[in-house]
């Protein structure tokens, strides 16, 4: 029998694993003398959902207790009898405490495409055998699902479903968050939260898009990155990593190092790809080019030359120009002292 344990509002799946268990025309699975509800019969598995069998039928003041129950299977009046260990135990519902993605803010939000990873803190996660969160769109009325991933009792990760057909291109959209968790009401409505437009990555700036780097960091621009967190992103430079080391309005990532990069592509230009979440989400904002030196010196001196023969050019003209009024000065004085001379001998 698997699985051997439930939540006590019931909705548990229970498979009987066996031989010739098609026989008869009817088949009756009791727990503790309640009734387990067929769902499906072969030769070999008898699926059944389990009821409600909470001590005190008001969950939120039921107590904290765990029991077992007998197992009973009764074909067309006949019961089977079962080893003594083959036992189903309801216990308490699972409980959620805390809901938060890798960002970890008190204001939860995500984006449209989903595959952002959710995690969940509570009790009795193990109890539940498929674990689902529900994000709930009021308009237009959707409601999306996506499995979660137990970790332990009291730590499961889901990821946000694919909202996209939501219609959520600008602004925010409010969403209901829950969980569904077998018949467990109680956190099937747990919180609203804001889902946002998928994050938008700017394009180099450049020829065919391309960035000219000089240093190591790589800076990336865009918009609604704030609702992301470093974990939640990936950035390849031709194919090896760059790891992000500052996240919010905009992204930076450290370059591995040139030869790295350049071992494992060939030509001059890399591209760069950014993958968003575990969906499938990816970008291309452009290539770079590594900063070479001799280029830029050359260019500098296609541009220094010519300045510098113009500003010699310049200084020539004005030195001839300040000797050519000097002598003419030195001339006119020259022409008064004689002609003063010529007056005073008169």
């Amino acid at each position: 029998m698997q699985p051997r344990v439930g939540p006590c509002s019931g909705g548990t799946k229970i498979q009987l694993h066996g031989q010739f268990l098609n026989v008869g025309t009817e088949v009756l699975v009791l727990l503790h003398n309640d009734e387990c509800l067929l769902m499906k019969r072969t030769s070999s598995i008898i699926t059944c959902k389990t009821k409600l069998s909470c001590k005190d039928s008001s969950l939120t003041k039921k107590k904290e207790t765990t029991f077992g129950n007998n197992l009973k299977v009764i074909f067309d009046g006949h019961v089977i009898s079962l080893p003594e260990d083959i036992k189903f135990t309801y216990v308490d519902d699972p409980v959620i405490d805390l809901v938060y993605t890798n960002k970890r803010s008190i204001d939860l939000k995500t984006f449209a495409s989903g595959g952002q990873v959710f995690t969940v803190e509570g009790q009795r996660f193990d109890t539940i055998s498929v674990p689902q969160m529900l994000f709930t769109v009021y308009s237009p009325p959707m409601l999306k699902k996506s499995v979660c991933t137990v970790k332990s009792s009291s730590l499961m990760e889901c990821l946000g479903p694919n909202m996209s057909d939501a219609n959520i291109k600008s602004g925010k959209k409010l969403v209901l968050l829950g969980f569904e968790m077998d018949n467990v009401a109680s956190i099937q409505k747990y919180r609203n939260f804001s889902v946002f437009p998928d994050p938008i990555f700017d394009k180099f700036v450049g020829d065919d898009n391309t960035l000219i780097v000089k240093n190591e960091d790589l800076v990336l621009f865009g918009k609604y990155l704030d609702v992301l967190d470093k974990n939640d992103v990936s950035i390849e430079v031709g194919g090896t990593s760059c790891m992000i080391t500052d996240m919010d309005k905009r992204l930076i990532c450290k370059l591995a190092s040139k030869e790295e990069i350049l071992k494992n592509n060939k030509g001059e230009t890399i591209p760069v790809k950014i993958t968003v979440g575990e969906g499938g989400l990816s970008y291309n904002v452009g290539l770079i080019k590594f900063y070479i030196p001799m280029e830029d010196d050359a260019l500098l001196i296609y541009i220094l030359l010519p300045t510098a023969f113009v500003l010699m050019l310049l200084i020539v003209a004005i030195v001839l120009c300040v000797k050519k009024h000097n002598k003419r000065n030195k001339m006119k004085k020259e022409n008064g002292e004689v002609s003063i001379a010529l007056q005073q001998k008169c």
